[in-house]
């Protein structure tokens, strides 16, 4: 999140000019990194309970669909669509990789929700695409978009003995 909130300025430090346009693939493909996290929890759940074919499934129609759209809509967008078809794809991959390790907990009679708080994985994932989608809105206002990090990080100072309890219950595994 505080790569997408700075990347423009990032860009700017560690690239040329003419790649300054990049910005805008930069957004997608850093999300994507939370569905690939999320979605790598769930294979390991699969490989751990030997359906070692979901994974091979999942990879298949992930870069089938991957490769269909770029084919599709990059000329019609240019190169920017590849970074939104690498966090489509990831995002379907974990989605995949969610329902076919619900399917072997159940044969197993168990619960994916022993394993997953998929409800708090959904939040996060809800709000790191609202959080970019906004910082990326922001990237033409760089005074506003500065003013909002501040904003964020004297709340965050303000709560900080809130946020300290929350992670010491985290540790010590009582937290719901």
């Amino acid at each position: 999140v505080a790569l997408i909130w700075i990347a423009p300025e990032a860009i700017r430090l560690l690239a040329a000019p003419q790649y300054s346009e990049a910005v805008y693939c930069l957004v997608p493909i850093a999300m994507s990194v939370y569905f690939y996290f999320v979605y790598t929890l769930f294979v390991d759940m699969e490989i751990y309970y030997g359906a070692n074919r979901y994974v091979a499934v999942a990879s298949v129609v992930a870069a089938a669909l991957n490769l269909i759209i770029n084919y599709l809509l990059i000329p019609q967008y240019g190169y920017y669509i590849a970074g939104y078809a690498t966090l489509f794809s990831y995002f379907v991959t974990m989605v995949l990789h969610m329902l076919f390790l619900r399917r072997i907990m159940k044969k197993n009679k168990k619960r994916l929700t022993e394993l997953f708080d998929i409800n708090g994985i959904t939040r996060n994932g809800a709000l790191l695409v609202f959080i970019s989608i906004i910082a990326l809105l922001l990237y033409r206002a760089p005074v506003i978009r500065y003013l909002t990090i501040m904003g964020c990080i004297l709340f965050l100072f303000a709560k900080k003995r809130f946020i300290y309890a929350i992670i010491s219950k985290l540790r010590r595994g009582k937290c719901e």
